[in-house]
């Protein structure tokens, strides 16, 4: 009854000067937030269907939301769907909730999905899940869940601070992400020093956006600067797939010798498949912890002329040579 042809006018021009910035920012780049989003949700025909993600995807919600809270919101839909009966307030917060939670539980199903990607759906979820607990009267699970929330908490910062500690309680590999950037950028810039003094570089180039952003940021004082050759990106697709490739690609400006770095599980072969020649490899490792370490191959590539790719899937031919 609240909902007039005005207010929804004005509800309306609220939400377009909101959304505004982003989608002209996107209408200026080719789109590449919308086309990125499609390659995350990994639509394709002949792998559809997973129950193996989906519930791994609703097993993941008990450490994204806290067990105690996750299970309290499934608990409360059960007793609203067994009752019929449902508080205003309780289903205003559970319209902010559950559509996140079951389009992406859907989206898990028909292909793949992190386990954060609902968590905008927990704003309002934690408020109802507090809401519901006050209600029951429920205080040892509300101590439970405050103690576990704590605990986790704690435990999150303290191996931030020490890494060793995440180490010694096998949590190592959820912060292996976030190790080793600063260390692969210096051993890029390194050889990148040696080899423009030796004869001039056109570019360093990298093949993985990841790589691309922490050299970005930790050789911001190198790259560009003083002489040294540009940071560039190298174009997997036929059509740029994120910002790197877009606003920094490798072309054929710059492409008459680079410093190519190609990270561990990119595409290295297709990579260096786009040069008339190829020399000077040399495989930079950076230790994360005891087990794991990263991977990053140098060369040096010269006459950048990138094979054509696929009409159909905008994919470079496969390139099976070994280094």
């Amino acid at each position: 009854r609240a909902w007039s042809w005005q207010a929804m006018v004005l509800a309306g021009a609220v939400f377009a000067v909101i959304l505004g910035p982003n989608m002209i920012w996107n209408a200026t780049h080719q789109f590449h937030t919308f086309e990125h989003t499609v390659a995350n949700a990994n639509w394709h025909a002949g792998d559809m269907f997973n129950i193996g993600e989906m519930l791994d995807f609703l097993a993941s919600q008990l450490a994204v939301f806290g067990p105690v809270p996750f299970g309290v919101l499934l608990v409360g839909c059960g007793l609203a769907i067994r009752r019929r009966k449902l508080a205003a307030p309780d289903l205003m917060l559970l319209c902010f909730s559950l559509p996140a939670l079951l389009s992406v539980t859907v989206q898990a199903f028909l292909s793949r999905a992190n386990a954060n990607w609902a968590s905008i759906g927990y704003v309002a979820g934690a408020l109802l899940v507090a809401h519901w607990l006050v209600r029951w009267r429920a205080g040892k699970w509300t101590v439970a869940a405050l103690a576990i929330q704590g605990l986790i908490a704690v435990l999150f910062l303290a191996c931030v601070l020490s890494p060793r500690l995440g180490e010694s309680i096998g949590a190592a590999n959820a912060f292996k992400r976030a190790k080793g950037w600063e260390a692969v950028t210096q051993a890029v810039v390194a050889r990148a020093q040696l080899e423009h003094a030796n004869k001039r570089l056109d570019a360093v180039v990298v093949d993985d956006r990841f790589l691309f952003n922490t050299a970005a940021y930790y050789g911001r004082d190198y790259f560009g600067k003083n002489g040294a050759p540009p940071l560039k990106m190298w174009v997997h697709e036929a059509k740029a797939q994120s910002q790197a490739e877009a606003e920094q690609p490798l072309t054929a400006q710059f492409g008459g010798r680079v410093l190519g770095a190609a990270l561990e599980g990119g595409f290295r072969e297709e990579f260096k498949a786009d040069f008339g020649k190829v020399y000077g490899v040399e495989i930079v490792k950076v230790s994360l912890d005891r087990k794991r370490s990263r991977r990053t191959d140098l060369f040096i590539g010269e006459q950048f002329r990138p094979l054509p790719r696929d009409p159909a899937t905008g994919k470079p031919p496969d390139q099976h040579t070994e280094w």
